[in-house]
């Protein structure tokens, strides 16, 4: 089966795990696949693949799978479409960019001022 870009409706070039579209950079990606990558950026963290809802600014895209539309979502607070049932769609950089973000360990709180006699007390 011949997989068709939702963006720009050029052929999707499947290799392996995803589907790239060389004339806009897309690319789609299995949910499975999509999982195991956001598990390897956080190895200490339970990975789920979390989609929050957005309004869409455009038509739905059509899943390059089944061609139903797909949903507007963020992943990361990147914005992609996702078929529930198929896979993902990133536009350029949108993937790299999810991946980025899930890494992105939260900094450490600040260590709490020691007053006087704390520091007092580290020099004894």
């Amino acid at each position: 089966m011949d997989l068709q870009c939702p963006r720009c409706h050029g052929p999707l070039d499947a290799t392996g795990i995803s589907a790239a579209c060389h004339a806009c950079r897309g690319l789609w990606v299995g949910r499975t696949a999509l999982a195991e990558m956001i598990a390897e950026m956080r190895p200490d963290q339970e990975a789920t693949l979390t989609f929050t809802p957005r309004t869409a600014t455009e038509a739905a895209l059509p899943c390059p799978r089944c061609e139903r539309p797909m949903d507007p979502v963020t992943l990361e607070g990147v914005p992609v479409d996702t078929c529930t049932d198929d896979g993902v769609w990133f536009d350029a950089d949108e993937l790299s960019e999810a991946l980025r973000r899930s890494h992105a360990v939260p900094s450490a709180p600040p260590e709490p001022q020691r007053g006087w006699l704390g520091r007092l007390l580290d020099r004894i």
